[in-house]
């Protein structure tokens, strides 16, 4: 079989899940450090450039 041929078998086999979080979820898990947000300067959010906290 060939690669192509393979990729497009198990392209067909992957299976992803969503998941719903509220801006008050994510700053709650930064917060208590249980995840990191790292941005760089090409991050924008509404056309004005999102910043590292202190």
């Amino acid at each position: 079989m060939a690669l192509q041929d393979e990729i497009e078998k198990r392209t067909k086999q992957i299976h992803t899940d969503g998941y719903v979080l509220s801006i008050g979820e994510l700053m709650s898990l930064y917060k208590d450090k249980e995840i990191d947000i790292i941005l760089n300067s090409n991050d924008f959010l509404d056309g004005h450039l999102i910043k590292k906290p202190n």
